[in-house]
């Protein structure tokens, strides 16, 4: 009898302990096991001194022909209103993608030689971020990406230099929204 009982009694334990896990799990959606997230660069891939280097000589020069000195297109608090920190990367690789596209791609003579590294670069990282989604849409994620496309757009050739001016911004926020 006394085997019995604690026979049924480890079950118990064990059942209680296999539920407990699973409402864990239920009440945190799965977040306390993350298998993989697509929106993760990794540090390394902001470890090479040269890109480094030639993305902020790249953002200096078009700085120097930037004459535009009162609007700021890439600003955390912009970009970030609004935004739970775990869609920050997925903002961020919105502009990403946007400056690839309408920005660096157009003008891959303009402020070399850093320009072929930086956007080959960038790419890369755009590559890497290819799989990066949000489950529901976020209308202030887009109204916030909009806005800074909308700018650039309405500034014409002075938005696309202090995009490319801003390029630093975008390595430096990539990395710390990203890694």
């Amino acid at each position: 009898m006394a085997t019995l009982q604690k026979s049924v009694s480890f079950s118990l334990m064990g059942i209680l302990a296999a539920s407990c896990l699973l409402i864990a799990l239920a009440v945190q959606e799965g977040a306390a096991v993350p298998l993989k997230s697509h929106c993760r660069l990794h540090q390394a891939d902001f470890q090479q001194p040269y890109i480094t280097n030639y993305t902020f000589r790249l953002a200096e020069e078009a700085s120097m022909a930037d004459n535009n000195t009162d609007v700021r297109l890439i600003s955390m608090e912009k970009l970030f209103h609004g935004v739970k920190m775990s869609q920050r990367c997925y903002v961020m690789k919105q502009v990403l993608n946007f400056t690839i596209e309408e920005v660096l791609l157009p003008q891959p003579d303009r402020f070399q030689p850093y320009m072929q590294e930086v956007l080959s670069f960038l790419m890369k990282l755009n590559n890497k971020l290819s799989q990066c989604h949000i489950e529901n849409y976020e209308q202030h994620i887009h109204r916030n990406v909009q806005h800074l496309k909308d700018t650039v757009k309405e500034l014409g050739e002075s938005g696309e230099i202090k995009a490319i001016g801003e390029v630093h911004l975008l390595f430096v926020y990539l990395r710390d929204v990203c890694v």
